[in-house]
């Protein structure tokens, strides 16, 4: 079992400075810990030409969410974190996805978790296949990352769409972290 000190020391040792780590919008060393602890990220090590490299490989799920009146689509504006400083987003809403989930059972947790939307109150078209991208994020800086993207367009139940979700609203996660979402 990966223990949070040997993280750091993994981390040290394919040579990913985490300074910055836990300042601004950058999560800490011990959020990543528990992101790999979840089943959510893992860390692969790489063979490259000058050695090894680190790399972080995530699994997310998208939900592409068009109002049929107005054609704007929901975005998650922001995000409030448990000790107030704020992360711009201006995403559509998204979702890790567990290596022991499918991308389809990710949708259903993330609707229901994220926007408290039932099976019922909405319907979806899957993505052709997954996009996959590596760049550096914002989460943890200096750390690699393979994002592994599945993009649902959905559509709400109009009942749903004329209902609570008229108007942009709040969400409080488990974790503590407070999701924006408005219209745009």
């Amino acid at each position: 079992m990966l223990e949070l000190s040997c993280l750091g020391s993994l981390l040290e040792a394919g040579a990913v400075m985490t300074q910055g780590w836990g300042q601004g919008e950058a999560k800490t060393v011990g959020d990543l810990f528990q992101e790999i602890k979840d089943d959510e990220s893992v860390l692969r090590i790489e063979a490259t030409l000058g050695g090894v490299r680190l790399v972080r490989v995530l699994r997310v799920v998208k939900m592409s969410i068009t109002q049929t009146r107005t054609l704007k689509t929901l975005t998650e504006v922001k995000q409030i974190l448990p000790d107030g400083r704020i992360r711009e987003r201006n995403q559509v809403p998204s979702g890790k996805i567990s290596f022991s989930e499918t991308p389809v059972d990710a949708l259903y947790r993330e609707m229901e978790e994220e926007l408290t939307l039932e099976p019922g109150e909405y319907i979806w078209t899957p993505p052709v296949s997954p996009v996959f991208e590596e760049r550096f994020g914002r989460s943890y800086p200096n750390l690699l990352t393979v994002y592994e993207l599945y993009t649902y367009s959905v559509s709400l139940n109009l009942n749903v769409e004329y209902g609570r979700f008229r108007d942009g609203f709040r969400h409080k996660e488990r974790s503590g972290v407070e999701a924006v979402f408005a219209w745009v």
